[in-house]
């Protein structure tokens, strides 16, 4: 019994022992030798197996490249490979890098955090980007510019932010680099020659685009801020009141395009931004047959295909001298009161459109000498078919 206590004390000395000898060997707190110098003598960073992962990228930055890693890194203490940077901050970069001057500068750059934005090394992107792009890297902090949009610019679509802006200070507000309609008129010089030949100038695009459009994207086609025709009443308010008050609303300005049924937006060589002539510009629509519900309205262009005698302001071209391209309270928009059934009482009031330019006189005599050629002799055919107080033929 006695000899068999003694053989287990014994194991469990030289298991004691051994715990110890095992924890000394590989006890966390004692320090590692340092390196010795002779180990980094003649070698660069990048063929060592702790940075050599830095130069397998597409881009490197240009003291990676030629080996001059000193350029960024001094070293501070040979025996522990200790190294410190000769400048803080942006000055490091800014020591070669001193391009970034104007009135306004990038945030990141004024903070002095390039890194936010660069890698310092090497990058699989052109100009050392953290990210995979331009518009990734820019998305990163400026989610807002591309959040929830249908409809995105052409730059911001292809994720190429720096078209317009310039990544680092500009002379320019928001880093544009170019100020105002001259940044647009870039790529869009189709406007531009457009503003060149025109007579009539949308006043928005000769004081600034993104009145009408926003700059990044939106809901609406062309980018524009509001649909037309919300975007143009916005500032076109008495037509607007004119539309909103009006008892006969024009279809073209409530349906399709809106405005720009009849307008161009930016620039025409006709009065108003019309797309063409007065009378052109209606026929687009009136040159033919059109229904709206159970009401047919005749073709406009085949009653002016068909005749050699026209209405004054017809073979004016002038349309608007009778009728109101917007809306307005009389039926078929006439500018004034016309009967719409086709017998009526006799009053100026009534005929009010035709009086406009026509001498009442030339209705109320039953013969007459010259007043009207619209006579059998001297009698006064007008006075006949038209002046009675109840059944009276319409002019129409």
């Amino acid at each position: 019994m006695n000899q068999q206590c003694t053989t287990i004390r014994s194991s469990r000395a030289w298991r004691f022992v051994l715990i110890v000898l095992v924890s000394i060997a590989y006890d966390s707190s004692t320090p590692a030798a340092p390196p010795s110098p002779e180990a980094f003598k003649d070698r660069s960073c990048s063929d060592m197996a702790c940075h050599g992962g830095l130069t397998k990228r597409k881009t490197l930055h240009a003291p990676l490249e030629g080996d001059a890693c000193d350029t960024c890194h001094e070293q501070e203490n040979p025996t522990i490979h200790a190294f410190k940077y000769p400048y803080q901050g942006n000055e490091l970069c800014t020591d070669c890098h001193d391009e970034f001057e104007g009135k306004h500068i990038h945030e990141a750059v004024a903070s002095g955090d390039c890194i936010t934005c660069h890698n310092p090394h090497s990058s699989d992107t052109a100009a050392l980007l953290t990210s995979d792009s331009v518009g990734d890297l820019c998305n990163e902090c400026h989610e807002e510019v591309t959040d929830d949009f249908e409809f995105l610019h052409g730059p911001v679509a292809a994720g190429d932010c720096t078209v317009c802006h310039q990544p680092h200070a500009s002379e320019h507000g928001a880093l544009l680099t170019t100020a105002g309609n001259d940044l647009c008129f870039e790529c869009h010089d189709d406007v531009e020659d457009d503003l060149a030949d025109a007579t009539s100038k949308h006043s928005p695009v000769e004081d600034s685009c993104t009145a009408c459009h926003s700059p990044h994207g939106g809901k609406h086609k062309m980018m524009l801020s509001q649909p037309s025709p919300a975007l143009c009443l916005d500032c076109h308010d008495d037509i607007a009141d004119q539309v909103d008050e009006a008892t006969y609303k024009h279809s073209a300005v409530t349906t399709g395009n809106g405005c720009t049924n009849c307008h161009v937006p930016h620039a025409s060589k006709y009065a108003s931004l019309m797309r063409d002539t007065n009378v052109k510009t209606c026929l687009s629509c009136h040159g033919k047959e059109i229904k709206s519900g159970s009401r047919v309205f005749a073709s406009i262009g085949e009653q002016l295909k068909n005749n050699t005698h026209l209405h004054g302001p017809v073979q004016d071209g002038e349309c608007t001298a009778c009728h109101t391209p917007h809306g307005g309270e009389h039926a078929r928009l006439l500018t004034e009161a016309f009967p719409t059934t086709f017998y009526s009482p006799f009053a100026e009031d009534i005929y009010a459109i035709c009086f406009s330019c026509h001498d009442v006189e030339a209705f109320e005599e039953a013969q007459v000498e010259d007043e009207t050629a619209f006579r059998n002799g001297t009698q006064n055919l007008h006075f006949l078919h038209v002046n009675k107080p109840k059944k009276g033929r319409t002019c129409t």
